[in-house]
């Protein structure tokens, strides 16, 4: 009887082996110059027989097999690697000359894309070599016609592995021609894509391809989390809900699309996905070239085919947002390509004839994307794109949008605003009467349950063992970085509870050395022993000490719960490039421990609160302080000695305060060489005389902190300013800060402003406060009471205007804060604004106020580049109200010529729409000035047409 079950055991996975390898999951591995895959059958076949079978054998054990089988033979593949270089004129020279007959023993072809990103493109490479470890594959690499060092750096990261590379080279054609080329020159059963500035989950394609093999699926979705650029801290794709409801909590599922259509209102989202080469080539899925967003209507056209698709509840696609110069930025007439390609598929066949409820749904995710890119495009483009978006939408089945009214009454009224702006009120009546008559039902019945779902009627694979995949919370715990972590070297898990994650990042890992604490009994010892780059010990102490005797660096490092700060010096002495770790906020001020575990973390700290909360730390550089001071000095030697004082007594010791002495022809000058030579955080830069706006920026290129901020030299700060602001900037992760101010008269009078700006702000579970960008935008330039990073600043090109003679901060505080968020509210009195000084630029009432006209000018020039349509509505109202101020202040006879120029400015061609269109917006977002509204339109349309605007030379 046993001989009988050894038997068919030996004979089943025989027959296993000889499928994959029919299937080509199996390489045939070439070793020299014969090939031995005769020889090492035999050995898969011995290894298979040995292998432990029980009652109930089923298909996810056979694959199971394979996975081990891979796992003995990866080695082999190192002998197959090497980069390949090709270059050819043209894409299509580049199709043409690509190989029809491949011989190669990749399963996944990972096509790569690259145009000048050299400040991420090592991340995409490291993703992919850790995938490599577990999945047969091959990269390629298609040089767009980059002119930075891109390729160059991928290279130097790919030169660590022998995965097959192939570097191909055209002229810059665009995205979707590059992915063509790629395709044509893959040779795998499947394929993917990869954007070189996102990354993948390092186990990610071995799930997909493993999936697609057990299911014989066309298409494998993993999951995606979208993470800021600079701050790495990742947060839910936008379709995260759709996919939910999609795999009903299993960890994954196969289907056709028409029997689950909530799947057509997923994101069109082409990485993170991989696809078979036959089904895509065949149905001729190729990417519209010369077109941006190609992605959305390729989407909607594989799905159409009812092919069977499946999806893997794994973290894959880590999507970066926010990077400068990243085509979703686009405010361009490029953006109506997302138009284009809609309607490109809904002319199709394939997509005019799916189910109505898939149409719905479809329609739904059309309308969404619109939406976003008609909110992203230009304000002078908005007109055309409509006209543009309603003939697109002359393509939607009616049926459609009657079934998306009972589903999502908004969605449809944003359709049919959309649909109707070209059409005569007879046509609207008639074609769409019906739609008005479901729009109150539609709201009442959006949120019930839908009556095509049926849960388990697909019924899910096997699920997997916790101990043999990481699982989706590994990277919600732990967020990016996880993924991030080198392809070689040293990663540590300090914290007994972890063995689990340890264990599954030593497998994900193989060439990771993984330093683990165990415990004085491990109940995973019989895995651990097993794993060759796992080392287990009993205590950190033990940890440490091997550490430190290697001389060990850590890449990636989880400390697990903080509790006394005599945990932290445990491992002080340890080199960490990443620190990772969780804390009870009433246990430590979070400031204070960030600022403990920053000193040895080289690249970043991430800690996560007992909330949930995630402060995410990143020194800008390590050699700098944490905060520049920059003063810019002029004729202040009355007040100068008060505002440097207050300086040199902040608390924060971190910090170096810069004096700029703008030619001043008093004893300024002198008085900062003295300080200087008491305070060693003093620096004095001399320059000739070139305006506030000029000393400014020369101090701000000077700088070396983490952060900047500027103080007025005839005001003074509270001692606790510098620290408070930086512990707030550290506990947020934001790039600007803020605190309170007060009014300081030469009678020792007092104005604090803060209890009043306090009363607008609101607070998080966290207990921080913040004030709404709205509120912050609208009030007056107040630059001195904030820390600004410094490198948000060069980021953005955030720059002082050196050719103004006054009131530069206006122009800053615009720039910098349409660029941020809610900014965080220190609710203290920070900074002491001198009041009624003689010379005081504020105290100006005749022409020398002309400077604003100018000033609005580079305010609009700037958001011309950097659109964004409640940036728009902030700097209309910005621009009524800096007008307002200046005719208040202005004597009787500037008060004319003032008041036509400003008409001028408001509502004349300078704006980026028409004089009536302005009018409407100005009166919507200022309800509460309709009246002057009215009359600086009336003045403009009847006086004001011809008036000259003052440029900066006009100034004085």
């Amino acid at each position: 009887m046993l001989a009988t079950i050894f038997y068919k055991t030996a004979f089943r996975k025989f027959r296993l082996f000889y499928c994959l390898c029919k299937k080509n999951v199996l390489p045939r591995y070439e070793l020299g110059t014969g090939c031995i895959a005769i020889q090492i059958s035999l050995v898969y076949t011995l290894l298979v027989c040995m292998l432990p079978a029980g009652e109930g054998v089923r298909k996810h054990e056979d694959l199971q097999v394979m996975h081990d089988i891979r796992a003995t033979f990866a080695s082999a593949t190192r002998n197959v690697g090497g980069i390949r270089y090709l270059s050819y004129p043209s894409p299509e020279a580049a199709k043409a000359a690509a190989p029809r007959n491949h011989d190669t023993a990749a399963m996944l072809s990972v096509i790569m894309p690259c145009y000048n990103v050299e400040d991420y493109v090592a991340d995409a490479c490291v993703s992919v070599m850790a995938n490599a470890v577990h999945c047969p594959l091959e990269l390629i690499i298609v040089d767009d016609g980059g002119t930075d060092s891109t390729i160059a750096k991928a290279i130097e990261v790919l030169q660590q592995t022998d995965i097959p590379v192939i570097v191909v080279s055209i002229p810059n054609s665009g995205l979707s021609a590059a992915r063509n080329v790629g395709v044509a020159h893959s040779s795998g059963k499947y394929i993917t894509f990869l954007d070189s500035d996102d990354f993948v989950a390092p186990d990610l394609y071995r799930c997909l391809v493993d999936h697609a093999e057990y299911e014989n699926c066309v298409q494998v979705f993993g999951r995606t989390s979208t993470f800021a650029s600079d701050r790495l801290e990742d947060y839910m794709f936008t379709d995260f809900s759709s996919w939910d409801v999609i795999l009903s909590g299993a960890f994954r599922r196969s289907f056709r699309p028409f029997s689950e259509p909530l799947v057509f209102f997923t994101e069109a989202k082409i990485c993170g996905r991989i696809w078979l080469k036959s089904f895509f080539v065949s149905n001729n899925l190729w990417f519209p070239e010369g077109l941006i967003f190609e992605d959305v209507g390729v989407h909607l056209k594989s799905l159409a085919l009812n092919q069977k698709i499946g999806v893997v509840n794994v973290q894959g696609l880590f999507y970066r947002a926010g990077r400068p110069k990243s085509l979703s930025l686009d405010r361009s007439r490029q953006r109506f390509d997302v138009i284009e390609n809609y309607e490109n598929a809904l002319v199709s066949s394939d997509v005019a004839n799916i189910p109505v409820e898939c149409g719905a749904y479809a329609l739904k995710q059309i309308i969404r994307i619109c939406e976003w890119s008609r909110n992203e495009v230009h304000i002078d483009l908005k007109g055309n794109f409509d006209l543009r978006l309603a003939e697109c939408y002359r393509n939607v089945p009616q049926s459609w949008v009657k079934r998306l009214a009972s589903l999502d009454g908004d969605s449809c009224n944003l359709f049919l605003r959309s649909y109707k702006k070209p059409m005569n009120n007879f046509a609207k009546l008639r074609e769409w009467s019906f739609l008005r008559r479901t729009k109150k039902e539609a709201r009442k019945r959006q949120h019930q349950q839908i009556g095509w779902r049926f849960f388990g009627a697909n019924k899910p694979g096997p699920e997997p063992k916790l101990i043999e995949l990481f699982s989706f919370s590994d990277y919600r715990e732990y967020g990016p970085e996880f993924a991030r972590i080198p392809w070689c070297g040293n990663a540590g898990f300090f914290a007994e509870h972890d063995i689990m994650r340890a264990v599954r990042l030593a497998r994900s890992r193989p060439d990771l050395t993984v330093f683990a604490v165990s415990g004085p009994q491990n109940a995973f010892s019989s895995i651990t022993d097993a794993l060759s780059n796992l080392r287990c010990f009993e205590n950190v102490e033990k940890l440490v000490s091997s550490a430190l005797a290697e001389n060990r660096k850590f890449a990636w490092a989880a400390l697990g719960e903080v509790h006394h700060f005599q945990d932290i010096g445990k491992f002080e002495d340890l080199e960490i490039q990443v620190l990772y770790g969780c804390f009870n906020p009433i246990q430590f001020e979070p400031a204070k421990l960030l600022k403990k575990l920053g000193r040895f973390a080289k690249k970043r700290c991430q800690l996560r609160q007992n909330d949930g909360r995630l402060l995410n730390y990143q020194p800008e550089n390590s050699s700098g302080p944490a905060v520049s001071v920059v003063v810019p000095v002029y004729m202040v030697e009355e007040y100068l000695d008060a505002c440097v004082e207050s300086l040199s007594n902040q608390t924060l010791q971190d910090r170096e305060i810069i004096l700029v002495d703008d030619g001043s022809p008093d004893r300024s000058g002198e008085i900062c060489d003295g300080w200087a030579e008491r305070n060693p955080t003093i620096r004095v830069l001399h320059k000739e005389n070139g305006g506030c706006a000029s000393a400014r920026q020369a101090g701000l290129e000077a700088a070396r902190g983490e952060y900047v901020t500027f103080v007025d030299s005839d005001d003074w700060t509270a001692p606790t300013m510098l620290e408070k602001l930086y512990d707030l900037a550290l506990v947020t992760g934001e790039n600007v800060v803020e605190g309170g101010w007060s009014y300081a008269y030469p009678n020792g009078q007092f104005d604090d402003e803060t209890p009043r700006e306090a009363q607008t702000c609101y607070s998080t579970v966290s207990a921080l406060s913040y004030r709404p960008l709205k509120s912050a935008i609208l009030e007056k330039p107040t630059i001195w009471r904030r820390l600004y990073r410094r490198r948000f600043l060069n980021q953005y090109g955030i720059t002082f205007e050196t050719a103004l003679p006054r009131f530069d901060d206006a122009p800053f505080q615009f720039k910098a804060l349409i660029n941020s968020k809610d900014v965080p509210y220190l609710d203290e009195c920070c900074l002491f604004y001198r009041q009624q000084r003689v010379g005081q630029d504020v105290a100006a009432d005749d022409d020398r106020l002309n400077v604003h006209f100018p000033i609005l000018k580079m305010m609009r020039d700037y958001l011309s580049d950097a659109w964004d349509e409640k940036a728009y509505d902030y700097f209309l109202e910005i621009q009524f109200y800096m007008h307002n101020w200046a005719l208040s202040k202005l004597r009787p006879e500037f008060f004319d010529q003032y008041e036509l120029r400003a008409a001028r400015d408001i509502f004349g061609p300078e704006q980026f729409e028409s004089s009536p269109k302005t009018l409407r917006r100005l009166l919507k977002i200022l309800p509460g000035e309709r009246k002057r509204v009215k009359e600086l339109y009336r003045i403009f349309r009847k006086r004001a047409a011809g008036e000259v605007l003052p440029t900066v030379d006009d100034i004085r």
